[in-house]
């Protein structure tokens, strides 16, 4: 379940549109303040996302050498693994900030519905699979 909640964090704004937001009860103010705190947070997460990248480069340099040195590669994941802490840790923060201002009913409608939205995705997605 908390990965569900944290999906709706990291896609908040790809998955919600304001008149979805308004269907759910959410106010105009609220929908802004959702705006607001996405935009906050998508500023970090897009710093940390371009450290992660800067990693995996690094990985993928490792990676190409003709003797591949198991060390070196075990210290940058373990160095990136730090940022990806941090990148989950930021989405949980978004998440609560986000609950905190829009009180437990109407965060419970959101989860909800974004629960059964998935779940329509994945459905619809099964049975194109299946053509």
């Amino acid at each position: 379940f908390i990965f569900i909640l944290l999906a709706f964090s990291l896609n908040a704004d790809r998955f919600f549109k304001a008149d979805e937001l308004k269907k759910l009860g959410l106010t105009d103010i609220e929908i802004s303040q959702i705006e607001d705190i996405n935009l906050k947070y998508n500023r970090e997460k897009q710093q940390i996302y371009a450290e992660l990248n800067l990693y995996k480069a690094k990985i993928e340099k490792e990676l190409v050498a003709s003797e591949v040195n198991l060390n070196e590669v075990e210290k940058i994941l373990k160095e990136s693994l730090e940022w990806k802490l941090k990148a989950e840790m930021l989405e949980i923060k978004k998440r609560i900030e986000i609950r905190k201002f829009i009180g437990e009913e109407k965060w419970q409608k959101i989860t909800a519905w974004f629960k059964e939205r998935r779940q329509n995705l994945r459905d619809k997605r099964d049975k194109n699979s299946k053509k």
